[in-house]
């Protein structure tokens, strides 16, 4: 069920993909909608459409906006961190040891 939601998601041409993806997650129990919003953001960040992030996100239910927005925020981090630490491999340059443990999510937790 993953890998036909995630090609469902992948056709930007199609602007129902989010609904139709939302019908199979419903239908197999196996994903959340959680998901499908999250990796509906990846595609179209991957292919430069940030009109239509932003579309996405302001139709998106509010129940879900918080996890959705901490998924993305940590799939930022680390393709940050993926370029970074490529671009000092290549370098031959260290990257600095505290940037690679990112945001202690027990910090966020005692902050609530």
């Amino acid at each position: 069920a993953r890998g036909l939601v995630r090609h469902i998601l992948a056709r930007t041409d199609v602007a129902t993909a989010v609904d139709d993806a939302i019908q199979v997650v419903q239908a197999y129990h196996l994903l959340s909608e959680r998901e499908v919003y999250v990796t509906r953001i990846q595609v179209l960040v991957e292919h430069g459409l940030d009109t239509d992030v932003d579309a996405l996100v302001a139709a998106m239910p509010v129940a879900v906006l918080p996890s959705v927005a901490h998924e993305i925020a940590t799939w930022v981090q680390d393709t940050l961190q993926d370029d970074i630490d490529d671009v000092a491999g290549s370098s031959g340059q260290k990257t600095n040891p505290a940037a690679k443990g990112g945001i202690d999510e027990d910090d966020d937790e005692e902050e609530e």
